[in-house]
């Protein structure tokens, strides 16, 4: 089996703001992350919030959700980036998989991304 995927993953539990409007804030739990965006897992309501933004019916092709999203990492600095939906996946009866490529990010943040992911992920195994 091959693997698609562009950047490494690092696992990650992590608690993250994601802004989907000026007023609304959802709190999430970061379940991977790579220089290329992140990903989360979250219950029906919470996708239902996500996927009703900024209005209940959009094309999530031709109107991608964007969200802000802040976290910190061990720099105790806010790490803040603007992201595009970029994978939806149903995981279990009321669990879903977000993922979220990053589309704005500072050169700051990106430099403490790709300095966390070095730090945390190694060789991969049968490549050595």
């Amino acid at each position: 089996m091959s693997e698609r995927r562009q950047h490494p993953r690092v696992p990650i539990k992590l608690d993250a703001s994601v802004y989907i409007a000026q007023s609304e804030v959802l709190t999430v739990q970061l379940s991977n992350l790579s220089p290329g965006g992140l990903m989360f897992d979250v219950n029906k309501a919470l996708k239902e919030q996500l996927l009703n933004h900024p209005r209940e019916g959009h094309d999530l092709i031709l109107d991608p959700i964007v969200v802000q999203i802040e976290f910190v990492l061990e720099s105790d600095t806010p790490m803040h980036m603007r992201c595009r939906l970029s994978h939806l996946c149903r995981t279990a009866q009321d669990r879903f998989e977000f993922g979220f490529q990053f589309i704005e990010l500072s050169a700051e943040v990106e430099q403490w991304l790709d300095s966390f992911i070095a730090k945390n992920t190694g060789p991969v195994k049968g490549f050595d």
